[in-house]
């Protein structure tokens, strides 16, 4: 279980309100430390954020798979200016390709 990813998606910060250790002995990280003068939540309200935060994490990889391919901004800038200036739709059809590469879930 990711600790950390869980009390952030609670609406904890990193090293403000807790701190988490990784001993790699295999076990993982876990919370070492609790630094918030909110109330700690309890491991099973961690692990239910883990969960959430996980799923969150899957369903917008499409998202973070289709950042990494389209174009750099000032590529998309150029392709638009000439298309406008060409008639063409050299950037429509990159977006639709990226797009079609990563569908939404």
């Amino acid at each position: 279980m990711n600790v950390a990813s869980g009390l952030i998606h609670l609406g904890f910060d990193a090293e403000k309100d807790f701190l988490c250790k990784d001993e790699a002995d295999g076990k993982g990280p876990y919370l070492a430390e609790w630094l918030s003068d909110k109330p700690r939540p309890s491991d099973a309200a961690i692990a239910e954020a883990v969960t959430a935060y996980e799923a969150q994490w899957e369903a917008t990889e499409y998202q973070r798979q289709r950042k990494v391919t389209y174009w750099p901004l000032a590529d998309q800038l150029d392709a638009l200016y000439w298309d406008k200036k060409n008639g063409t739709n050299v950037w429509e059809h990159h977006i639709e390709a990226v797009k079609a590469k990563f569908p939404k879930p």
